[in-house]
């Protein structure tokens, strides 16, 4: 072993004395051996990918803080609905009479919301019966 330290090999003997500690017995081929730029060229693809990992757990958890803030949203509005909904449909006859299209769409709006407010409060059977 001396005799290969003095001769240069000292990387390698180093390697395979590794190797031998750790129970590996067999020297991989020449062609797969790792060299220190394969090693870091693997470091950063791993750490890449677990950069993107974090990134999308990162975005799935803003999209589902997003909608549980939408539903509490939408629960307050069925809720303030709830109080008086004849004058929601008033609203609802009112903006179509105006038959302007952003009127129409604030009716379908309001439509959805008290068929939402019907099915909450068990009055509607959102599916249909054949």
């Amino acid at each position: 072993m001396l005799v290969r330290v003095l001769r240069g090999n000292a990387g390698l003997l180093r390697s395979e004395l590794l190797r031998t500690f750790h129970g590996v017995t067999e020297e991989p081929p020449a062609g797969e051996r790792r060299t220190a730029g394969d090693l870091l060229a693997s470091a950063e693809e791993r750490w890449a990918a677990r950069q993107q990992q974090q990134k999308r757990e990162r975005e799935a958890a803003e999209r589902q803080r997003r909608e549980e803030a939408a539903a509490v949203v939408r629960q307050q509005r069925l809720d303030e609905l709830a109080r008086n909904p004849v004058h929601t449909w008033n609203q609802v006859d009112e903006l179509i009479a105006t038959k302007r299209p952003k009127d129409y769409d604030t009716a379908v709006t309001l439509l959805s919301d008290l068929q939402a407010l019907a099915v909450r409060e068990g009055e509607f059977s959102n599916s249909r019966s054949r």
